[in-house]
């Protein structure tokens, strides 16, 4: 029965064995839920789908990290990169622009990888909430940094 469930921790926080991309697994997450985001009907769908990963997130990576992976934040858990992206995205339904959707990915990346202040403190947490909450707050983050863009600059 562990077996089984361990199976599935990994199926859902590796996002069905993304996070196993060889190279950059947490920015190939990222583009494919980006283009989610891009390809959903503006309605409530988009909405429904951040809120699940969201709470799969939350409620899976922390049993994960400990007791499948055996390490605090492995790099092959994306669904917190899965869920910050689609934070970064909310509220840009009738914006979907190639340059909407590049802006996005580059500014939440930035934001995961580099992890300024107060991400790096948000990422000190441990265990879910410090795994999922850095990628979620550098999606706000990236948020409005892309509403102001979509705004003054991609008019």
């Amino acid at each position: 029965m562990k077996k089984s469930f361990d199976i599935l921790c990994k199926l859902i926080t590796t996002l069905c064995f993304i996070g196993y991309f060889p190279i950059a697994p947490g920015t190939f997450a990222s583009i494919i839920f980006s283009l989610v985001w891009f390809f959903t009907k503006r309605s409530i769908l988009y909405y429904a789908i951040t809120f699940l990963v969201l709470l799969l997130g939350f409620i899976f990576t922390g049993y994960s990290g400990r007791n499948v992976f055996k390490n605090s934040d492995p790099k092959e858990i994306v669904i917190d990169e899965a869920s910050g992206i689609l934070v970064a995205f909310l509220g840009f339904s009738s914006e979907k622009s190639f340059y909407t959707l590049i802006s996005g990915i580059l500014l939440f990346r930035a934001f995961d990888i580099f992890k300024p202040f107060p991400i790096n403190k948000i990422e000190k947490i441990g265990g879910s909430a410090g795994i999922m909450l850095d990628d979620i707050f550098s999606g706000v983050i990236a948020n409005a940094l892309l509403h102001l863009l979509v705004r003054f600059v991609f008019k």
